[in-house]
């Protein structure tokens, strides 16, 4: 969402058979156009673009990068409490 998370999720993961394709990944801090807090109702118009392109998952940080957003497969936004609680239950049942 032009932060400073830019280019982030590419490097961190990019390689193998994991492709990533980047929208608003240039640093611009007049955020052209859009609220840069990564909530459904802002990423309206990606979660139309994720869906058309048929992604796995969508991944957005608001200006700071300290928060995220995350569309599932189905263009269905997902809150940072519920990626939370998935990572709580995915420790307790995979992991111990």
């Amino acid at each position: 969402m032009y932060g400073v998370g830019s280019g982030r999720f590419k490097m961190f993961l990019s390689g193998g058979t994991t492709s990533v394709t980047e929208i608003n990944s240039e640093r611009n801090p007049e955020f052209p156009g859009i609220n840069p807090e990564p909530i459904a109702v802002n990423l309206k118009s990606f979660r139309l673009w994720f869906v058309e392109q048929k992604a796995d998952v969508g991944l957005a940080t608001d200006g700071d990068a300290d928060r995220i957003g995350i569309i599932d497969e189905k263009g269905v936004f997902i809150t940072q409490l519920q990626v939370l609680r998935c990572f709580g239950l995915y420790l307790l049942e995979v992991k111990w």
